[in-house]
């Protein structure tokens, strides 16, 4: 199955994108401290038939993604890179967060500072993470958390303007988070090899893996109705963690070649990740399987995945200078080649080497 893609082209290293929960808006930071907001929209597919402009010359169908810059919004001072992004209060606002230690919103139809936080944290930020879903201010996502490079977490109520709970146990840097949904528990993993859950009701903390794991754990989603949490590791292994019974994973996954740096549920029983070979993989959970390869960035990083309320656009952010719309539109509405098991192969023709922006496939789904 062919996917469509459209490359947005960034002038410095992307390091995190997200796709806005409520309107089509793209954010973006980057190494060089700016952070750009695009619009996107998905054009009517066209049928393949007689190689028409929209189609493929091979009777399928192709859908076109297209994107133009909305806002560009100066660095938060010089020589400080834009860590992390995340939409917040339905879309309304994004907030950023920089190497300076700041966090500030931004209003995403002006582009004007709302507010910044100069000291926000005791170090860099490393992630952002709107937990939307799940009780009390979460369910609005009236909620932001926040983690820095020496472990320290917070959480921002953006009606109140503050921090309403801190966390300083990690003893490494927060490389991601997640949301538990049933029971409103913010997740967060560290590179410190350690998973901690917290709870957003009662602003407490939950729960933290043993420290005594030798992997570092870069990112983390939930699936399964909320039972089970993957979580991607430096040496390419997914940890599967029961909940309710966290001290230790339940089940390790191995199959990616290297680092798995970024992921997101795309159903209960189906995740998409990034890793740092550059490959962005669907992957099923129990049974545990590699399903294929939706794309790639060459042979470079992918830092950051997001994907869209609807599930219908995928956004990924590499080293090659670029963050990639996919258009899994055929995914949502059912379209497949059928239920086989399918080796995982091509991946070097997919989204071809560098900067090249070409259609890729993805097997077994």
């Amino acid at each position: 199955m062919n996917i469509p893609s459209s490359c947005v082209d960034v002038e410095e290293e992307p390091m995190s994108c997200d796709l806005s929960p409520g309107e089509q808006l793209l954010a973006t930071g980057l190494v060089n401290g700016r952070l750009l907001l695009h619009s996107y929209a998905v054009a009517a597919c066209d049928s393949g038939g007689g190689g028409s402009a929209g189609g493929t010359g091979d009777g399928s169908s192709r859908c076109r993604l297209s994107h133009r810059v909305v806002h560009d919004v100066g660095a938060s001072s010089e020589d400080h890179s834009c860590r992390a992004v995340a939409f917040v209060q339905g879309g309304a606002s994004v907030a950023a967060g920089w190497s300076d230690h700041s966090v500030a919103t931004f209003d995403v139809q002006t582009g004007k500072l709302v507010r910044r936080v100069e000291a926000a944290h005791g170090d860099e930020v490393s992630s952002l993470f709107c937990p939307r879903g799940g009780g009390g201010a979460a369910a609005s996502g009236q909620l932001l958390a926040s983690g820095d490079e020496a472990g320290g977490i917070k959480v921002w109520d953006m009606r109140a303007e503050k921090a309403v709970y801190s966390y300083k146990k990690h003893k490494d840097y927060i490389s991601g988070f997640g949301l538990q949904q049933k029971d409103s528990c913010l997740l967060a993993v560290s590179g410190d090899g350690t998973l901690s859950a917290h709870d957003l009701r009662a602003n407490k903390f939950r729960l933290r893996t043993e420290d005594d794991a030798d992997d570092e754990l870069l990112s983390v989603c939930v699936v399964k109705g909320g039972k089970k949490v993957v979580v991607g590791t430096q040496s390419g292994v997914l940890n599967l963690y029961s909940w309710g019974a966290m001290a230790d994973c339940s089940d390790r996954f191995p199959g990616h070649p290297e680092s798995v740096d970024a992921l997101f549920a795309f159903d209960d029983d189906t995740i998409i990740t990034g890793s740092s070979d550059g490959v962005v993989r669907i992957v099923g959970v129990l049974p545990n399987r590699l399903l294929g390869v939706l794309g790639q960035h060459g042979d470079l990083p992918i830092e950051s995945l997001s994907l869209s309320a609807d599930r219908r656009v995928l956004a990924s952010a590499s080293h090659d200078h670029t963050v990639r719309l996919w258009d899994l539109s055929e995914l949502v509405d059912g379209a497949s080649d059928g239920d086989e098991d399918v080796e995982e192969d091509g991946e070097g023709s997919g989204g071809g080497g560098g900067g090249g922006c070409a259609p890729s496939v993805v097997k077994g789904l």
